[in-house]
């Protein structure tokens, strides 16, 4: 028997565009694919990270008036984890525009908090690449839609996604 999986999901979309508002796209269908899938045990996906402080202040009203989709288990001003099922958690945050240190070191005691093992990233954001490396993870997969590489903030990380230790590059096929 094959041991499951943990998986670490860093969205391009939040769960309430797609579970409230109804929006899918190809991030959603690749997310539910995964939490079907039997050999993945839990999944902590975290809401699409903001690249600016507007859009940080616009998650975070979007975070604070919108009712939750399951129960809070952790809540800062900055954040809240919401527990959906046993099997899904959702982070909220905008800690990465506040210290990056800070919001590495806090996602990991969530990661060690919630038990996963075998933590398999699985990522959507092209120009957020601090995790790599940062979470223990056995395998970190870069899943775009676009090709990026002309893109200038994909200058930035080049390097670092050159430096994964078993790198994953998709669109992927689940036929």
């Amino acid at each position: 028997m094959s041991q499951k999986i943990s998986l670490v999901h860093f969205s391009m979309s939040t769960y309430a565009e797609w579970f409230v508002r109804g929006k899918a796209n190809r991030n959603y269908h690749v997310f539910e694919l995964l939490r079907a899938n039997s050999s993945v045990d839990k999944i902590l996906s975290i809401d699409v990270l903001p690249h600016s402080w507007k859009r940080g202040v616009r998650s975070l009203v979007d975070y604070f008036r919108a009712a939750p989709y399951g129960k809070v288990i952790h809540r800062s001003f900055f954040s809240r984890l919401i527990k959906v099922t046993d099997r899904l958690y959702i982070y909220q945050t905008i800690e990465p525009l506040i210290s990056q240190k800070f919001f590495m070191k806090k996602l990991r005691g969530i990661i060690k908090d919630l038990d996963l093992v075998n933590t398999v990233v699985w990522s959507f954001i092209p120009t957020y690449v601090s995790y790599i490396g940062a979470l223990d993870e056995r395998v970190s997969v870069f899943d775009t839609v676009d090709d990026w590489s002309c893109h200038p903030a994909y200058q930035f990380i080049k390097q670092k996604l050159r430096n994964i230790k078993h790198p994953i590059f998709s669109p992927f096929s689940f036929a």
